[in-house]
């Protein structure tokens, strides 16, 4: 039975009567979604929410939406208290973005899910949030206790990740005993070429990922730190589809090639997705050409998209 906010509407008439359908109904539900963006929930609201959720035995499948709420450390960690009792939650997705979430809180928050063995897949939007480098390390090590998880998203878009011991993070995952599909969005950080390397290079031990998604959209990335990322990518050996978005950053033309050749030695890639756009004609068609000629030259390579 899937479940949505519209439906709900239709048997209720006002707040107070939500919680209580669904408390009613809970054992019924596999699925169910609840968005409430925008201040639209309150503290009471939050409360009560949460506590329906102990009810729901049989959850598997769940789409929570709460962005620009206001939600702080305390808030967050009752959330994660009401999911790791849905004894069934193999899908999650969690938005959590443009709120006042801290390192704290986010550690509160994975300390919390990764109590949740059943889960399998968990996309985590954190974006816009003031979570530091050092949070992000505890967010993603507590999250290592979920160990049916094989496929993990996190975003963690402008919060406040500089580019120290960004190693530790990478190591994390080494953690992960069925992850295969890993995406990670670190768009308009200060994560910088050394933080970025460091982070790629102890991600390559995890010999269990063949799916990867990093974004370092606009981190102050250079020629330097583009290579060493191809070099550090390059380690992993298994991987099988990999995109990489390194657009907006301090990349030209030499830069893009260099990059290119460090990623042809990832010999088990069959499908890429690379950005390195950084504005209108940045690159000639001439020398458009020559990075795309590099790509086609990867010798198992099948599929592919380059945007320049």
């Amino acid at each position: 039975m899937f479940f949505n906010q519209n439906q709900l509407s239709k048997y209720t008439f006002n707040k107070q009567l939500n919680f209580i359908f669904l408390k009613f109904f809970s054992n019924q539900f596999l699925q169910l979604k609840y968005n409430k963006s925008q201040n639209q929930i309150g503290q009471q609201d939050l409360s009560d929410v949460f506590d329906s959720l102990k009810n729901f035995s049989k959850l598997t499948s769940f789409y929570l939406g709460l962005s620009t709420n206001q939600i702080n450390d305390e808030n967050v960690q009752i959330i994660g208290n009401a999911l790791n009792a849905c004894n069934s939650l193999s899908d999650l997705i969690l938005s959590l973005c443009q709120n006042q979430i801290s390192s704290q809180g986010a550690f509160k928050l994975g300390s919390s899910l990764g109590k949740c063995m059943s889960l399998t897949r968990l996309l985590l939007n954190l974006s816009y949030n003031k979570i530091t480098e050092e949070g992000t390390q505890r967010l993603v090590q507590a999250l290592a206790s979920c160990n049916s998880l094989q496929y993990f998203e996190l975003k963690l878009m402008k919060n406040k990740i500089g580019g120290q011991n960004l190693s530790a993070i990478g190591s994390a995952f080494t953690k992960y005993l069925n992850l295969s599909k890993l995406t990670l969005i670190f768009n308009e950080n200060q994560i910088g070429d050394h933080g970025a390397y460091e982070l790629v290079s102890a991600l390559s031990k995890s010999d269990k990922i063949v799916r990867l998604n990093l974004s370092f959209y606009k981190n102050q990335i250079t020629n330097e730190g583009a290579y060493n990322i191809g070099q550090a990518l390059a380690k992993f050996t298994n991987l099988l589809s990999l995109e990489l978005n390194l657009s907006i950053n301090q990349i030209d033309f030499n830069g893009a090639l260099n990059l290119c050749s460090a990623l042809e030695h990832i010999f088990t890639l069959s499908t890429l997705v690379l950005n390195l756009w950084l504005k209108i004609d940045h690159y000639n068609d001439s020398q458009k050409f020559k990075i795309r000629r590099k790509v086609l030259k990867f010798k198992r390579l099948i599929n592919n998209k380059i945007y320049l």
